[in-house]
């Protein structure tokens, strides 16, 4: 995963079809023009986040890996992917974006799809016509082979953290909402149907509360 140069390649995800395919992804600064650093002699301040980009590879039944696909855009931090396969076979991917901006700039869910022969399809924004800061993606399959997604996001009218999911279909992504548990909600993970997440909703001090504590859920 490394270049000549100096990036990172971190957050990695992994995830295997039913045939044996393997497919792994990483976020990956080695486009930037000047990687883990905001500022350079002669070269402005830098860009604060880097240029990160989404990269994928897939391992092939037979044991050989294909070469790297690269997901994002110039003009944006693309980070934290997620990857999964559903039950066609497709592998999916989602990740979130920011502008080169380190303030005053949204974070969104961003995803797409491999289409075979033709490579991936258009990245499109999960949750539509609506700002905020959407973070961190998670990925599952569901029973009936579909997949959903799950982050965390600011939306909400109280501007509180909440977790927001949505389910694929043959155009995309659908159904994108909250889930309007009580209190802050973050961090969530995904396994079918399942849900796990971390909430403050048993705080009892406005801050420095300790009282982070698990949930679980069954999204319909």
């Amino acid at each position: 995963t490394r270049s000549l140069r100096y990036p990172a390649s971190v957050w990695p995800a992994i995830s295997v079809a039913d045939d044996g395919r393997i497919a792994v992804a990483w976020q990956d600064n080695r486009e930037d023009i000047d990687p883990l650093f905001t500022g350079r002699f002669l070269f402005g301040e830098g860009s604060n986040p880097d240029d990160w980009r989404i990269q994928i590879r897939e391992r092939g039944v037979g044991g050989q890996w294909g070469g790297i696909v690269e997901l994002g855009d110039a003009d944006m931090a693309d980070r934290h992917p997620a990857i999964a396969y559903d039950g066609d076979g497709r592998l999916w991917a989602v990740w979130d974006a920011q502008p080169l901006s380190s303030s005053g700039s949204d974070r969104m869910v961003y995803g797409a799809r491999d289409n075979g022969d033709l490579g991936f399809g258009p990245i499109i924004r999960l949750a539509r016509n609506e700002r905020g800061q959407g973070q961190f993606p998670r990925l599952s399959r569901r029973n009936d082979g579909s997949l959903r997604a799950a982050w965390y996001d600011s939306r909400s009218e109280d501007w509180r953290w909440r977790i927001m999911t949505a389910v694929s279909n043959a155009d995309g992504w659908v159904r994108a909402g909250l889930v309007m548990s009580p209190a802050n909600n973050t961090w969530p993970a995904l396994a079918g149907d399942h849900m796990v997440f971390s909430s403050d909703r048993g705080k009892r001090r406005i801050q420095r509360d300790n009282t982070q504590e698990v949930f679980h859920l069954r999204l319909p």
